[in-house]
């Protein structure tokens, strides 16, 4: 239901109808607005973190990232080129806590202080104030603060998309499998160096 409310439904490519979106999900929000708008955000979330995720490793001109910001009203090529690389130094475990909060903020001033677009939306049905689901500057910075903190760069150097979410704060590799295979390989290195040449030199002494 809600992909018929949130994205278009048409020819592979096209664009979400932004007007039609906006009344048919006001419209079902205020028939059982409890239950979709609990799918609201759900769909929501999931699509944030997605965007992260190909932003972030993907190019700009590719395939699963044009299909990404369709989703959403269409901006100028330099700001999503702006976002990438905001996003990719935000992942930067070195970047200090300032620097990032400088980014985010700007973000923000961006997201809402917009010739001729709203930017917010006070939702009735909903009963918050939270950025429109189309604005992609919006969508960006909140999608920021809700997985900043998860925000970490694969060890393995050959990483095809190194940066991820981790599910613990301790995670140094992503899930994908030649990932975990690295990860092994090294602690089996690191074993084999610092525990392997005791054993050598206890072999050596008999």
């Amino acid at each position: 239901m809600l992909d018929k409310i949130f994205y278009s439904t048409g020819k592979e490519g096209e664009t979400l109808k932004h007007s039609a979106a906006f009344a048919a999900m006001e419209q079902a929000l205020l028939t059982d607005p409890v239950e979709l708008s609990a799918k609201v955000d759900r769909e929501l979330v999931k699509f944030r973190t997605q965007l992260l995720d190909r932003l972030a490793n993907g190019e700009l001109d590719s395939t699963p990232v044009q299909r990404t910001l369709a989703r959403l009203q269409p901006e100028h090529q330099s700001l999503y080129t702006s976002a990438q690389n905001n996003l990719r130094k935000l992942w930067d475990q070195t970047t200090p806590f300032f620097d990032k909060q400088r980014i985010v903020d700007a973000w923000v001033d961006v997201a809402t202080k917009r010739l001729g677009l709203r930017g917010l939306h006070a939702w009735l049905a909903r009963e918050r104030l939270e950025f429109d689901f189309d604005s992609f500057p919006g969508q960006f910075v909140t999608a920021i603060l809700e997985n900043w903190r998860k925000f970490r760069v694969c060890g393995n150097p050959n990483c095809p998309g190194k940066f991820f979410l981790a599910k613990r704060s301790n995670s140094r590799y992503c899930e994908r499998g030649d990932c975990t295979k690295y990860a092994q390989q090294q602690h089996a290195l690191r074993w084999w160096r610092e525990k392997g040449s005791d054993k050598r030199k206890g072999r050596k002494s008999k």
